[in-house]
């Protein structure tokens, strides 16, 4: 019987795996929410209003155009979106860009250019969660247990490592007040700031979508240049010229049917599903700029076999229990 809770434990860490959310799916309910917020602002549904959507210093639209649905446009909600959609024209990326952070020993961080976006929101495939991290204060770990390390800014900076699981294993905070603040800090962070940080990489959505063989490519945040406006580059403008429009319904139709997935060049961690508190981190691969990876979401068969063997072995177990 001793046998039963370890077979019950390899096919928990299977089941793990067969439920990965891939970027597809992830990128789609992003392109979804929108959507329906869309639609709440156009119907007044729970306060939401376009003159909010507007104004708010956190939200990007996916895409600048209406959504179908029932009832039409208030006259003072169809001048508010047509003078939003002439600024958008000229500032607005259809679609956005999706960036991701590789580190050397561990799967992408992913975030997106468009949405409710405060700058630290990413999301970890392997963990199947949105967790928050500041792409600029990151460093990859050497140590098998740590996968990275991130420092949080705030009234009280927090200097966080993360493992395998997404669990926080080190957590130090600072007094911002303190006369000896800043030696304290770096004296903290110099140990992972030696052994290197990842890469910020980034691949519009309209290129992710129709060209797979589109190159991921570092993210200028010089100047004027932020995690928003990369699109406003010149190099970018005359890469996106060739891309073409992309719009809502051929986003989602290309999401729907792409048969592609995320894919790793080094063995991704599986971590058992885990509560996280406010800062899960998720792992993340580092190399240098390479041509897209595309997701690849199909079972392995190697899992399969794994959950037949282990189900025989249950099965075997409890007979010759009741005998």
């Amino acid at each position: 019987m001793k046998m039963i809770p370890s077979l019950i434990t390899i096919c928990s860490l299977c089941g793990t795996n067969l439920w990965a959310e891939s970027l597809n799916d992830w990128i789609l309910s992003k392109i979804q929410a929108d959507g329906q917020l869309w639609k709440n602002a156009i119907s007044r549904v729970d306060g939401h209003g376009l003159e909010l959507l507007q104004s708010s210093k956190f939200y990007v639209p996916f895409f600048l155009e209406l959504p179908s649905i029932d009832g039409s446009l208030t006259e003072r909600d169809a001048g508010l979106f047509g003078d939003w959609k002439k600024l958008g024209d000229k500032a607005l990326l259809p679609g956005g860009y999706i960036l991701r952070l590789r580190f050397k020993a561990a799967p992408p961080l992913y975030a997106m250019s468009a949405g409710f976006w405060n700058d630290d929101a990413w999301h970890s495939l392997s963990l199947g969660k949105d967790v928050q991290i500041e792409p600029g204060n990151a460093w990859d770990s050497s140590n098998s247990d740590n996968i990275y390390t991130t420092l949080l800014a705030g009234s009280r900076p927090q200097l966080i490592s993360y493992n395998q699981s997404g669990e926080v294993s080190h957590h130090e905070t600072f007094d911002a007040s303190a006369l000896d603040f800043e030696q304290r800090l770096q004296a903290a962070i110099a140990p992972y700031a030696r052994r290197g940080k990842p890469v910020l990489e980034m691949i519009s959505l309209a290129e992710y979508l129709k060209q797979p063989d589109a190159a991921w490519r570092a993210v200028d945040t010089t100047g004027q240049f932020n995690l928003r406006n990369q699109h406003q580059r010149a190099d970018e403008q005359d890469r996106l010229k060739q891309v073409g429009q992309l719009t809502r319904s051929k986003a989602v139709s290309g999401l729907t049917t792409s048969t592609a997935t995320t894919s790793q060049t080094t063995p991704a961690p599986k971590p058992p599903p885990v509560v996280q508190p406010l800062e899960p981190k998720k792992a993340n691969e580092a190399k240098a700029v390479t041509p897209s990876e595309e997701p690849t979401s199909s079972t392995p068969w190697s899992i399969i076999v794994v959950l037949i063997v282990a189900a025989t072995g249950l099965l075997w177990l409890l007979a010759k229990n009741r005998k």
